[in-house]
């Protein structure tokens, strides 16, 4: 109480400036922290999701859009090795020389387009009946010295082109593959051999293509020929392929 000489004997009102307290308790400031983290995580996780989405339709059009690219280039690419096959050349050598850069940019396009079933299916089917015709082909590509490369690329063109295609004249161009006359030496056959036996199910292959079609066993016969004749003997050393496969696949069309 508050005395004063001026005679105010009743005591002045309090006021509290820092407004009504809460009275919510511990747990119910707990449970809403928890919640405000699970919203804070759902918000996060489905930000993420969104993002992972985006990413892999940005991911599938721009894939689209090298395929077709690589289509369309490849579509230039085999006329022309077309008309480089009809041309009469002086030598071997310069016969390798215009057309092997071709055949090595078709199998390099082939090979970026081997997830697109439908219209690589079709292109190896022009390049088989292409080069069907020319059984020197394989050995133009050694003739430049890049052994290391050329042999990933006819192991690559062999394994996931030509063998999962199972067609007559994919066939064809395997029985090309296997035979010994095709490569500049013993070593670079056995090699390119050993790696489609071990890697390429090359057998398993041979086997589905009899299954499916009974009415035509001579080429695959021609080819089981070809191994049992030139594998012997069987306990010559073969080293395994080289272990990268050559770098730089470039798309570009050869002028």
């Amino acid at each position: 109480m508050n005395y004063t000489f001026e005679g105010n004997y009743k005591s002045k009102r309090n006021i509290n400036l820092g407004g009504v307290k809460s009275h919510a308790d511990k747990k119910s400031l707990m449970a809403k922290a928890q919640e405000e983290r699970r919203a804070r995580e759902r918000d996060r996780l489905r930000l993420q999701s969104a993002q992972n989405i985006q990413a892999f339709y940005r991911g599938r059009r721009v894939a689209r859009q090298c395929r077709q690219g690589f289509q369309q280039q490849l579509d230039v690419l085999l006329p022309q090795l077309k008309v480089a096959l009809a041309v009469t050349y002086p030598s071997t050598r310069d016969a390798a020389h215009a057309i092997a850069p071709l055949i090595i940019q078709c199998l390099r396009h082939l090979l970026l387009l081997s997830h697109a079933t439908e219209s690589a299916s079709q292109s190896i089917g022009t390049l088989c009946s292409l080069l069907d015709a020319y059984p020197a082909w394989l050995a133009w590509l050694f003739i430049d010295g890049k052994r290391d490369d050329t042999m990933w690329q006819v192991a690559l063109l062999t394994e996931r082109l030509l063998l999962p295609n199972a067609t007559h004249d994919a066939l064809k161009l395997v029985n090309h593959v296997v035979q010994p006359t095709s490569y500049p030496d013993r070593h670079t056959y056995l090699t390119i051999v050993a790696h489609l036996i071990t890697k390429g199910n090359l057998f398993a292959c041979l086997g589905l293509y009899a299954r499916l079609y009974p009415h035509d066993h001579a080429t695959p016969l021609q080819i089981a020929t070809s191994l049992i004749t030139h594998l012997y003997p069987p306990l010559e050393n073969i080293d395994p392929m080289p272990k990268a496969a050559p770098h730089g696949f470039d798309p570009t069309p050869v002028p």
